[in-house]
């Protein structure tokens, strides 16, 4: 279910509508997105200075699965091709990282070296198709953020059929992919809209930034250790994604809508599944506030509400 229109959001890709999909639209002067900085060089792009982005952007693929009368699973791939900066192409890598070997279905050169590999899980659907729209809960969406060094990875589209359906995959990985971050839904919500059946999705994930340490990273200025970043190897992300330091502690994701023949599906299935392939994805991040501040801000809202009525009663 991602879309294209990540505007304040981090698609991904599919039914669950998993990172994104959607209409490309260009942020207002009033609403821009928050930059951050990359350092190309470290992936294999030579001759490059520290860049300042505000979207990643690529396309995805994924399967959509109903595992059970109320539950659906979107598995899949998003691969990046591109940058922009509020609205202004980043033109560079193509002549840095090389094309990848891709054999697979997709075609899609990886100039960039990055992808990632999700999962999601939306709950309380009651059926397979147009109008199914479920709840993400926290930790029910995850993704993997992977930069492949060798310039040789393979991605396989995923396909419908009869029994539960085919994923997609992501091989001939070696080793030398890196893990740069690892990311865990907060909440969020994805299925299928009405009348079309496009895919939909919209997520507030975390996003923990790999420092070097194996299963350890970075979440805003804190340090996670195992758990949700058990993944995470030697490679530090941080000598990539530069600043803001800390780091982003949240991304946002979100699909707004991809057309109904993104979506092919067998609902007749032992496991009704569908495929959405080729969603155009675009990744950007916002931090926000923790719970303490968020707390902190509506009593100042409610203290403010209360002066406006005592004023109001005053004056009449």
């Amino acid at each position: 279910m991602f879309g294209r229109n990540i505007k304040k959001a981090f698609l991904a890709s599919s039914a669950v509508g998993a990172l994104i999909v959607g209409l490309d639209v260009a942020p207002a002067a009033a609403d821009t997105v928050p930059t951050f900085n990359i350092n190309p060089n470290v992936l294999g792009v030579t001759g490059y200075s520290t860049r300042t982005e505000s979207d990643i952007n690529g396309t995805s693929d994924g399967l959509v699965r109903q595992t059970s009368a109320t539950t659906q699973v979107e598995t899949g791939w998003v691969q990046f091709s591109s940058f922009t900066n509020n609205g202004a192409a980043s033109n560079f890598g193509t002549t840095g990282l090389l094309a990848e070997d891709n054999t697979g279905t997709a075609t899609i050169a990886n100039v960039y070296g990055l992808y990632l590999t999700f999962t999601a899980t939306a709950t309380s659907i009651t059926g397979f198709g147009a109008g199914q729209i479920g709840t993400i809960a926290p930790g029910d969406f995850t993704f993997t953020m992977f930069a492949d060094l060798g310039q040789n990875d393979v991605f396989n589209a995923g396909a419908t059929n009869s029994g539960s359906g085919v994923a997609p995959t992501v091989s001939d990985t070696g080793s030398n992919d890196v893990v740069l971050a690892k990311a865990v839904s907060v909440s969020g919500s994805a299925g299928f809209q009405p009348i079309t059946g496009a895919p939909t999705f919209n997520a507030i994930s975390s996003f923990i930034l790999c420092d070097g340490t194996v299963n350890e990273g970075v979440l805003g200025g804190k340090v996670i250790v195992g758990g949700d970043a058990t993944g995470c190897g030697t490679f530090d992300a941080r000598t990539y994604f530069t600043a803001p330091v800390p780091f982003y502690s949240f991304d946002f994701a979100s699909t707004t809508a991809g057309s109904a023949q993104d979506v092919n599906s067998t609902s007749g299935a032992t496991t009704p599944n569908a495929t959405i392939n080729g969603i155009v994805v675009d990744v950007n991040f916002k931090n926000i506030p923790e719970p303490g501040t968020l707390g902190m801000f509506g009593v100042a809202l409610m203290a403010l509400g209360g002066l406006i009525r005592r004023r109001s009663k005053a004056q009449a």
